[in-house]
């Protein structure tokens, strides 16, 4: 095994006989206390007892010997029951005698390499397992009979059958790690894997996985690791690279977990320049999406799921600069990465590309994915590189063209599963969006009507009291004094009453417009608001329901800006706008507010 690796399990080891030092401790101190108690109630009240217990003064002034008597100190009553006495020395003296030699007395970690036989491997790692199921057994028999809550009629058949498999999830944890790497040309095979990971053992399954295609092939095996709680959900996965800059937390998250797990790393198999680049363009181009699946991390499927480490999550593909040179004059081209983008920048990579018809149309493969069937089929995609600073247009062959439809697909899953992206929310919210708008059409439309109507009665009104006042003057009476038209108690309003509002209610003369929503402000349209729970399951303490069941802002300062845009990515109405951050220091503010452009 790769002794980067066993540097760090050995280290995970360490921590993990701490803590079980500590509970073997408390355990002990828990026996030594009940052994104190017995042996007070027993001999507390015996003569020479009470003469140490009141000293040189006290044991000259009182008759111990008939202070004894009196008390019933001379007994062997007032004790433990003989049972339990025994049961409290005979675990007591078990635990001294592991605790003596520690931490001998535990078995070592298992660290086997790809060429042992899976057999041998899993007899080892239940060898290792079964003494610590029995040291579990006894602290736990302790720690319930120092709180009195131990019954031999209910518990002596439990624990006479006890082993790993009743094993908690902390003592799982605590258990000496088991790692088995993969060797490499099982790294394709899913047989093997499969036989450790459901073997029901804590087994810590190392695949490290070469760069894709330094060996010159596309083939990644039989299996999408990525994909794989799809089937095993209750095994842990991470994915990620040695060269990730979350990694060591990554990996002793990992270590820690009670559970199987598959540690898929993408890890150096040679002397391979540029690997921290390499790793990076991987991550980015979706060929080795960044990714934890933890069983225990929620009741929900999909909030297992962690995709944080990728670059633009919210997109299909990652932004990408490609800065060139163009008649002397630098130039930066934005694209984006693609899994084209990434083997066209390794050595050696001209046979999966084919030349490019300039005459053909042409379309960049990331677009060229979105096109409809018809369309693709008549136009070319290609990729982009930058070879000694000049801009390249490569057509990727058919057999890359297909690996990197896959990957692409296997992105698109990740997302659906981790909940960033799902075409049946986005259906359903785009119906709501319609629905929304017609009624809206209507709404104005029907005011629009009312309002020519008005109009139109103003008018009316206007004309007549004009006829009227030329008939008056005609006539020598006085202006206003002849009515041609309605009563003026029946008269449409006058052009100084304001048109009525949407909801039918009266708008004051003077009314001023409602302001324009600030783009810098948090806000929410909560009258389209779905009621999906996605905000209020994010951060309650930011957002909670009003009485029509809508979503409202509780406290725009009540957690942090991250959860505003992560719950603004996950409305399904895509309503919540989040506006700037309150908090300047918050870590990763520059990325947030990025994803949170979109929603302004």
């Amino acid at each position: 095994m790769d002794k980067q690796l066993i540097s760090r399990i050995e280290a995970e080891w360490d921590a993990r006989r701490e803590k079980l030092a500590q509970r073997m401790d408390k355990a002990l101190a828990g026996l030594r206390e009940l052994r104190e108690l017995d042996r007070r109630r027993r001999e507390g009240h015996r003569s020479e007892e009470l003469g140490r217990s009141l000293g040189s003064f006290g044991g000259s002034v009182f008759d111990t010997r008939a202070l004894s008597t009196v008390l019933g100190g001379e007994g062997e009553s007032g004790g433990l029951e003989a049972d339990r006495a025994r049961r409290v020395a005979d675990w007591l003296g078990e635990l001294e005698a592991l605790r003596a030699d520690w931490p001998k007395n535990l078995p070592a970690p298992l660290l086997a390499d790809g060429k042992s036989d899976t057999a041998e491997v899993l007899g080892q790692a239940a060898a290792r397992i079964e003494p610590m199921a029995r040291l579990f057994a006894l602290l736990r028999k302790a720690e319930m009979e120092r709180r009195a809550r131990y019954r031999p009629e209910l518990h002596d058949e439990f624990f006479a059958a006890f082993g790993p498999a009743h094993l908690d999830s902390g003592e799982r944890a605590l258990c000496p790690p088991i790692a088995v790497e993969l060797a490499a040309t099982e790294a394709r095979s899913s047989a093997r894997l499969v036989e450790l990971l459901s073997s029901g053992l804590p087994v810590k399954v190392f695949r490290l996985a070469p760069a894709p295609g330094l060996d010159g092939s596309l083939d990644r095996g039989e299996l999408d690791v990525e994909l794989l709680p799809l089937g095993m959900q209750r095994v842990y996965v991470l994915q990620t690279t040695r060269e990730h800059p979350a990694f060591e937390g990554q990996l002793r998250k990992a270590l820690g977990s009670p559970r199987a797990a598959l540690l898929n790393l993408l890890w150096p198999q040679g002397t391979e320049e540029d690997f921290a680049g390499i790793c990076a363009r991987a991550v980015a181009s979706r060929e080795f999406p960044v990714l934890c699946y933890d069983p225990e991390g929620d009741e929900r499927f999909a909030l297992r799921f962690d995709l944080e480490g990728n670059p633009d999550l919210d997109a299909e593909w990652a932004a990408l600069e490609l800065h060139h040179r163009e008649g002397g004059e630098a130039r930066v081209t934005a694209s984006r990465i693609t899994g084209g983008e990434y083997y066209a920048a390794l050595p050696g990579s001209e046979g999966w590309f084919r030349e490019l018809d300039p005459e053909s149309r042409q379309e960049h493969i990331g677009a060229w994915f979105a096109m409809t069937p018809a369309d693709r089929r008549v136009t070319t995609p290609f990729v982009q590189r930058v070879r000694e600073e000049k801009l390249e247009c490569l057509k990727p062959g058919r057999e890359l063209l297909v690996h990197i439809t896959q990957r692409a697909q296997v992105w698109e899953t990740l997302r659906e599963l981790a909940g960033l992206h799902n075409p049946h929310v986005e259906r359903a919210s785009a119906e709501l969006e319609r629905r929304y708008r017609e009624e809206s059409e209507q709404r104005i439309a029907l005011e629009q009507q009312k309002l020519a109507e008005n109009l139109a009665a103003q008018k009316q009104q206007a004309v007549e009291e004009a006829m009227g006042n030329l008939a008056a003057r005609l006539l020598g009476l006085k202006e206003g004094g002849l009515s041609l038209g309605a009563p003026a108690s029946a008269a449409p309003p006058s052009a100084q009453t304001a048109a009525p509002s949407m909801d039918g209610a009266s708008a004051p003369a003077a009314a001023e417009e409602e302001p324009e929503a600030d783009a810098d402000e948090f806000w929410i349209d909560s009258a389209m608001c779905t009621a999906c729970d996605e905000c209020v399951t994010i951060n309650p303490e930011i957002f909670e329901y009003n009485k029509n069941k809508q979503a409202v802002i509780k406290n725009p300062a009540g957690g942090p800006y991250k959860d505003i845009v992560k719950a603004a990515e996950k409305c399904s109405a895509k309503i919540i706008h989040p506006g700037k951050p309150l908090n300047p220091d918050e870590k990763g503010l520059d990325k947030l507010i990025e994803r949170a452009k979109k929603f302004m």
